[in-house]
């Protein structure tokens, strides 16, 4: 979904604090036995296998608060954060590791080894996230959109007659979109200068772009449903935001960037408006669809983040995935909701609604 990258994700590595700077010392390092986990300054951490080798994970905050229970209102700031980051690389963990399933066509003027941050998180989703038609997306990344647009065309001559100037939207100074509908994914520059040096935004964006194609290959159905129409039944900030959630994840288990630094950049995106106040439930349209002068009003990639790590620490990543699936049999996302989640939606967005200040976004203001 089109979205600009340096409004939605400006972090700076000036920010990541000492204690990330510490993490970083263990994130990365050589480990004996997959599956090992040891504790360090309240942070643990587990031996995994990237590629060939063994290597300790981004580490999880420790929390001594009691287990957290399923839609339990939370007892500090980052305990449903920290349960969904748990449940989240527990699921990483029991789904192995597959074979590469990514396709890059890279604009000649960008140098491989400019871009290998980007390329690292996507690959890592997509030995894991596959697609249910087992294709293999394909990812375009360029320096302005004549190369792109001109790739595309020799590629999938389907697009032959693709007349617009941009494959996303005009990048300031990036842009990034997904075709669900075709397994593409495009990232694209406004100078070459921008692949310069590692962008967090847009590393983490990396993945949120995969994951829309994902939610497209879960929905697919055989009930003459299209993408289109099934993506304009869910609310936005389920579509967007559950996108927001995985690209944070992965970026995270990159050992790349840092969950909480992402976090806190998504919320305070909200600081001048953009809905801040305004409950879960109305964030139904992505704001760049809105017309103007609501355009902007309504911002759903962080507050949906939020939600969806709500959803993830109560019932884990793959009945989150469920609710897809479940609108790709047929059900409305409300009953798809209900039936992968074990609450109403209603009642969710009660809960989520009531608990926003404790978990460090805006309260709701009524009227």
């Amino acid at each position: 979904m089109r979205k600009n990258l340096v409004v939605v994700f400006c972090i700076t590595i000036s920010l990541i604090s000492s204690q990330y700077a510490n993490a970083a010392a263990v994130t990365g390092t050589k480990c004996t036995k997959s599956g090992l986990t040891k504790t360090l300054d309240s942070t643990k951490y587990t031996c995994i296998k990237s590629g060939s080798k063994l290597i300790w994970s981004t580490g999880v905050s420790v929390d001594k608060s009691p287990a957290y229970l399923p839609w339990a209102t939370p007892t500090s700031k980052l305990q449903i954060s920290n349960e969904s980051k748990k449940k989240f690389q527990e699921w990483v963990l029991s789904k192995g590791s597959n074979s590469e399933n990514l396709v890059i066509s890279l604009d000649p003027k960008v140098e491989a080894s400019k871009v290998d941050y980007l390329v690292k998180v996507l690959k890592l989703a997509s030995k894991t996230l596959l697609l249910k038609d087992a294709s293999k997306p394909q990812m375009y990344l360029s320096v302005g959109d004549q190369w792109v647009i001109t790739k595309l065309k020799s590629d999938y001559p389907i697009h032959a007659g693709f007349s617009a100037q941009n494959v996303c939207y005009e990048p300031n100074p990036y842009a990034a979109c997904a075709w669900a509908e075709y397994n593409l994914m495009f990232f694209v520059s406004k100078s070459v200068n921008e692949w310069s040096s590692p962008n967090q935004g847009v590393l983490a964006s990396g993945a949120h772009e995969f994951f829309h194609l994902v939610q497209g290959s879960l929905m697919k159905n055989d009930l003459g449903l299209t993408l289109d129409k099934l993506n304009s039944s869910i609310p936005s900030w389920f579509f967007e935001g559950g996108a927001s959630f995985i690209g944070t994840a992965y970026a995270d288990q990159s050992g790349l960037a840092v969950w909480n630094n992402i976090r806190n950049d998504e919320i305070y995106a909200y600081a001048s408006g953009r809905g801040k106040n305004e409950p879960l439930a109305s964030f139904l349209k992505n704001d760049l669809d809105r017309p103007s002068p609501e355009g902007q009003s309504h911002r759903p990639y962080g507050i949906g983040m939020l939600a969806c790590e709500y959803i993830v620490a109560s019932v884990g990543i793959e009945n989150f995935l469920e609710i897809y699936r479940g609108m790709g049999s047929g059900l409305t996302f409300s009953q798809s909701f209900s039936k992968a989640t074990n609450i109403e939606l209603n009642d969710f967005y009660n809960k989520f609604d009531s608990m926003r200040e404790k978990i460090g976004f805006f309260p709701v203001i009524k009227g």
